[in-house]
């Protein structure tokens, strides 16, 4: 039902399908990126903060792993929360600029079949399993910014610990 918000204020040729197929392929490309220690190609699906900590990451696990494989199957991204923001009515804008100001932000529950194998320099696994895949649930922030000037993509907020 929440999804519906976000129709309702109609964001430019928003529709479920297609936001669920976008977070699905999203979360496919942020997670190989970083698995591999591209994250760089996929910076702009990411908030400033996530990849900065992304960032952080992906140099300490070059520390300890040589070569990270990963590979994910039967992605479900299912939308469990949905926020929207608009102006500070204190900001003095334009009623016809206010009009088009939003903020969303969709919580996504992301369930899927991963494979995951670490190598060290010598090519031993060090962590994970090359023949077994493990049922894996995430939850992402995703977020789109409503406003008339700026990108009308969606991108990761945040990745929740659960």
């Amino acid at each position: 039902m929440a999804m519906y918000l976000v129709a309702f204020y109609r964001i430019p040729g928003f529709s479920v399908a297609e936001f669920r197929a976008e977070a699905r392929q999203i979360y496919e490309m942020v997670n190989s990126a970083h698995a591999t220690g591209k994250l760089k190609t996929v910076q702009r699906l990411l908030t400033d903060k996530l990849y900065n900590e992304m960032s952080a990451q992906e140099k300490q696990r070059a520390k300890q792993w040589k070569r990270v494989v990963w590979s994910a199957a039967d992605v479900e991204a299912v939308p469990v929360q949905v926020r929207c923001a608009f102006p500070d009515p204190t900001v003095f804008l334009p009623a016809q600029q206010t009009a088009q100001m939003r903020f969303f932000q969709i919580t996504v529950r992301i369930a899927s079949k991963q494979r995951f194998v670490a190598y060290n320099d010598k090519g031993k696994v060090v962590a994970g399993d090359r023949e077994n895949a493990f049922q894996v649930v995430d939850h992402w922030v995703f977020e789109h910014a409503g406003f008339p000037h700026i990108d009308r993509h969606w991108r990761v907020a945040a990745r929740l610990a659960t």
